[in-house]
């Protein structure tokens, strides 16, 4: 009898241990959302570039990636995200305060983002691209 309840206890255990955090598409989202933001504050375009769709039409080569280092981000603010019905694709809005190293004048870029959940690789990739600081900063400057 005492054998039965050991057993049974051992395995309520071990099944509680397991079930310990769900995966969900919107759950691995959710954590490659905050650590791509966090690589876009601290300038590791390179590493964020791991997250992008192979189809992306953004080039990126290291001469791309130095150009986007001479930009410093003065503020990130997610302004949130809205999945679609299917759940497969999610439509951020982040606001990203910077300037230029060369300019002390603080523009305002609001980056757009839509990313597609890669269901055999069970990962998030981002399809719009890295933030085109450049074509802002001419915009804004007209």
């Amino acid at each position: 009898m005492k054998i039965k309840c050991f057993l049974a206890l051992f395995f309520a255990m071990a099944l509680s241990a397991c079930g310990s955090k769900l995966y969900t598409p919107y759950n691995l989202f959710s954590d490659t959302h905050f650590r791509f933001q966090n690589y876009i504050r601290w300038k590791e375009y390179k590493t964020a570039s791991i997250y992008l769709q192979k189809q992306s039409n953004q080039k990126i080569n290291d001469e791309y990636l130095e150009a986007l280092k001479k930009y410093n981000i003065t503020n990130y603010e997610d302004q949130g995200c809205v999945p679609d019905v299917t759940g497969d694709i999610i439509n951020c809005t982040d606001l990203i305060k910077y300037h230029h190293v060369d300019s002390a004048s603080i523009k305002t870029l609001r980056y757009n983002q839509k990313w597609v959940f890669n269901a055999d690789s069970k990962v998030w990739l981002l399809e719009s691209g890295l933030p085109d600081f450049y074509a802002n900063s001419n915009k804004q400057s007209k």
